[in-house]
Parts: structure tokens; sequence; C-alpha cells
């Protein structure tokens, strides 16, 4: 099975652009020095070869993607199990009030949590809210 050129250019580190295929590695090589010659070495160049016919996706992540969220870092496995949704309820075991011993709330920059208990099976667990906006309420 014969192979696929392509050439893999990410301007200036941020825009990835996959080019090609190229009939052989001469032709992708040139293109290779055609962008560097436009682009100069503030940008990566990298050679692909893959097996003709594969298909080749390549994406980008948002600039946000990496950045901590709030106060909230990117979970371990171990930490998203441990997280669920479940509003006003026991993660565990699903009681709701009067089964919930809640506890005070407490605010951080963005952020709230509210501590809690459940009474049927003694899980101890917290819920966390975001701040979203700010309104002024008329007057009555």
């Amino acid at each position: 099975m014969g192979k696929d050129y392509y050439l893999l250019f990410i301007w200036r580190g941020v825009e990835p652009k996959l080019l090609g295929p190229f009939e052989t590695i001469k032709l992708r090589d040139k293109k290779a020095k055609e962008l560097r010659d436009d682009h100069g070495t503030l940008s990566v160049y990298y050679p692909v070869e893959i097996s003709q016919g594969a298909k080749v996706e390549i994406g980008v992540f948002s600039g946000d993607f990496f950045e901590e969220q709030g106060n909230i870092t990117e979970l371990n496995d171990e930490e998203q199990d441990n997280q669920k949704k479940c509003l006003n309820h026991c993660p565990k075991c699903n009681a709701t009030d009067p089964d919930i011993e809640w506890g005070d709330k407490e605010w951080g920059d963005t952020q709230a949590w509210q501590n809690a208990t459940c009474k049927k099976c003694g899980c101890e667990f917290s819920e966390t809210y975001n701040y979203s906006y700010s309104q002024i309420d008329p007057k009555i």
C-alpha cells in the first residue's frame, strides 16, 4: 500500500492547516520551504506521511480549554467520578429535604458553596454555585 504526503503547517503556533496530499515528498518539501520563506521561523512545519487513502483531521482546542474556570481546574478521573450534578438532593441515595441537613452558604470571588449531610445514608457533600449576574429589582 502506498503513502500520501502531507504538510502540517501551524501558523505562529496557533492555526493548524493540513496541506496536501502531495504527489511526492519533493513537492511537499518544496511547499514547506516556500511557506518558511513567507512566514519565517515563528510558524512550524511538519511532514506527515499516512497510508494512502486514510483520512486525517487536525483540530484545535479553544482558547479557554486549558484555562481555569473560576476556581475550578481540570479534574482527574477520580474527581470526575465523585462529582455529579444533583441540585438539592444527595448524590449517593437521591434523598431530598427534609433528609438533607444544609450548612451555611459560603462565598468566594465567583462561586458560592454549601456543605450538606444526608440523614438517610450519611453522605457528606457540597454544592457549588457559579456567579452569573446581578439584577436590580424594581421597587414595588
